[in-house]
């Protein structure tokens, strides 16, 4: 097994002839663009008796289009070549592309001889109504360019009327989702209003908050200031011994274990502690 990792546009780093199978699953039913010079340069990688098989989608999964409110559905004779969701990010699974098999004969036929079409039941089992289509292609010779395969096909009146369709489904869906679109940015916008009015009552709760808690900032240095001063002052300084005595009386330590008071006599501390209780 020999892999190897391609761009998003051709060609492949392998030479002209080089496989004699190439399976393309689930790739052209995402090319809006580019699909043409792919499928040229497919054809140069075949050899002369090689098989090229590719997956399209067609009835067996056409139930996208019968479910979007603002497409006609499924038409075969008005498919040939139909963008469904061209707006859809590759996030998104990209673009949805549909082919009828008469487009299929009329446009990749010009590159290949066409062995085998049909339209649904790719993965399923024979006989299922779903899933996608199997082109079973070998190569044709002559010069061909991505213009080649794209061009109408001549006295074909459904290449004309599958492009009315398209355009048709195209506004209808730009028309779907610009309607979307404001619906969306109206939730956007009640959604924004909601939020604002809710930060701006949190903004009015923090500053209430703020402010009262530089109010007690403010008693507290007052507080500390106070107390400072009074701890400078001459009466403090005094009565430091007994307030000593007070806490060691009210805690019930002994006198000869307490700091400072061990020469006070244990009758003033007992007096002390009974006028306490």
């Amino acid at each position: 097994m020999h892999v190897f990792v391609n761009g998003e546009d051709p060609p492949l780093p392998q030479p002209a002839g080089a496989f004699d199978l190439i399976l393309v699953g689930s790739v052209f039913t995402h090319l809006a663009e580019g699909w043409s010079s792919w499928l040229l340069e497919l054809r140069r990688l075949l050899s002369d008796d090689g098989l090229l098989v590719v997956t399209f989608t067609n009835t067996g999964l056409s139930f996208p289009l019968e479910e979007a409110e603002w497409h006609d559905g499924w038409d075969e004779d008005r498919i040939g070549m139909h963008v469904f969701n061209s707006g859809a990010t590759w996030n998104e699974g990209g673009p949805a592309i549909y082919h009828s098999t008469w487009w299929i004969e009329a446009h990749w036929g010009r590159a290949f001889e066409l062995l085998h079409l049909q339209p649904v039941g790719w993965g399923f089992r024979p006989g299922s109504l779903y899933g996608q289509g199997i082109a079973v292609m070998r190569r044709r010779g002559g010069d061909l360019t991505p213009k080649d395969l794209e061009r109408v096909e001549p006295d074909e009146p459904r290449e004309v009327e599958a492009l009315r369709y398209s355009l048709r489904n195209s506004r209808l869906e730009t028309a779907f989702r610009r309607r979307e679109a404001e619906h969306l940015s109206g939730l956007v916008d009640s959604e924004r209003r909601t939020l604002g009015s809710k930060l701006a009552a949190q903004r009015k709760r923090l500053a209430r908050e703020r402010r009262e808690r530089r109010r007690r900032l403010r008693r507290r240095e007052r507080a500390e200031k106070e107390a400072r001063a009074y701890r400078r002052s001459l009466s403090w300084r005094l009565t430091a011994p007994v307030r000593t005595l007070v806490r060691v009386a009210a805690a019930g330590v002994p006198v000869g274990r307490a700091p400072r008071v061990r020469s006070l006599r244990p009758a003033l501390v007992q007096s002390l502690r009974r006028r306490l209780r």
